[in-house]
């Protein structure tokens, strides 16, 4: 059930002011609401967005990402972008679970195209919307960044597949 101080609601509704679009907002209220009719899968989906965007808002107190890349990353983890599934998979397979939370959505963030602030008379709304402009390569070099820190591959590994960065 969605509540007046729902996590993912209220993210939703930032990344739309953050751009005014306002059919952002729209969509991300049909999605959430999508989810949530699902059950006690969706109401699953609900609870680990809510706990990957905790996350996402201590890594920009902290200071350790810019507004542009919240953004970026607080949409990215509202559509379920396949990094952030990842991400949050790989975290739960580690011991340390927060802290493999906070550097896989950094590591995440640091891939996403930080999203500008949209001007109020915004014009430009539809130039700015919060994307992630991937790579192949982007991809298959985070995951196996994800392979070395779990000790499945070493370094030298991904070196010598031409995964690097």
């Amino acid at each position: 059930m969605i509540s007046q101080s729902d996590t993912v609601v209220l993210s939703a509704y930032r990344v739309a002011e953050w751009t005014q679009d306002a059919a952002y907002f729209q969509s991300a209220l049909v999605s959430i609401s999508s989810n949530l009719a699902r059950g006690e899968e969706g109401e699953d989906v609900h609870k680990a967005q809510e706990e990957l965007l905790d996350i996402a808002e201590v890594l920009v107190e902290e200071e350790d990402i810019q507004i542009r890349q919240y953004i970026a990353l607080v949409d990215a983890i509202l559509t379920q972008n396949d990094m952030v599934v990842a991400a949050y998979d790989g975290a739960y397979a580690a011991d340390d679970v927060v802290n493999e939370l906070l550097d896989n959505l950094k590591h995440v963030a640091d891939l996403l195209e930080p999203v500008d602030q949209t001007p109020i008379d915004g014009n430009e709304a539809d130039d700015n919307k919060p994307e992630a402009k991937l790579t192949a390569v982007a991809v298959i070099a985070f995951a196996a960044d994800a392979l070395i820190r779990e000790n499945k591959i070493t370094n030298e590994a991904k070196v010598r597949n031409g995964t690097t960065s």
